[in-house]
């Protein structure tokens, strides 16, 4: 069981039966694939070049890479939240959370077309408890693609609203953890979420046993 209730700010928004998962330290189903691990490490490598953009650009950018600093709050029913911002940058003399992000082509353009609310919800749920922690209540999103490093950037202000209900919810999700239970999934199998790409327990949650099956009726009405 886990010790304390500590919950990383990148899984804020994500799934609680994920987070429970990971927590009660239940082995991965479906542990990221080597073209997983590839793509990771493409990011990795983007997000100096990014910074270093940023930088010739003369923008003032610091606490980036090995001096990334740990951010840390504890709400009110005692959970415990921690992350790493990818670094802070002066603009317009003030200091805002950077958030670098590599995707592909295609996810860049949906980004672009959708914004970041709506093509990736936990990257707000994240960004917003980083602006709690810090007291920067701006971020800088630069999502990056292509070896010819195009960028969108996109800026995002604190939700006081958005930030009160997610720290609502896992104060009311953590006694379940807690307990030694699996929460309830938060999507019902119909989501990309549930993707054995995007849960390494997939194939141990109902949902996403669900995509799976659905992803082979819809593999299956291709062929046809």
């Amino acid at each position: 069981m886990p010790k304390e209730p500590t919950l990383q700010m990148s899984r804020l928004g994500r799934c609680r039966r994920q987070v429970g998962y990971q927590a009660l330290r239940i082995p991965q189903s479906d542990p990221p694939t080597p073209e997983d691990q590839a793509n990771l490490q493409r990011g990795n490598v983007q997000e100096p070049r990014v910074i270093e953009d940023l930088a010739r650009r003369g923008f003032q950018v610091r606490d980036t890479g090995k001096d990334q600093r740990r951010v840390e709050l504890v709400s009110s029913g005692g959970i415990i939240m921690r992350g790493r911002p990818d670094g802070l940058i002066l603009e317009e003399d003030s200091w805002k959370i950077l958030e670098v992000k590599s995707v592909g082509p295609k996810p860049f353009k949906q980004w672009r077309a959708l914004g970041v609310a709506a093509f990736r919800p936990h990257y707000v749920a994240t960004a917003n408890g980083y602006m709690a922690a810090t007291g920067i209540w701006q971020t800088r999103f630069e999502a990056a693609t292509g070896e010819d490093l195009r960028i969108y950037t996109e800026y995002l202000s604190f939700n006081l609203p958005l930030w009160t209900s997610l720290v609502e919810r896992w104060e009311q999700v953590w006694p379940t953890i807690r307990s030694g239970e699996l929460p309830a999934p938060d999507y019902d199998g119909s989501d990309f979420h549930c993707s054995q790409r995007f849960c390494p327990w997939s194939s141990l949650c109902p949902s996403g046993l669900a995509y799976q099956e659905q992803e082979k009726i819809d593999v299956h009405v291709r062929r046809d």
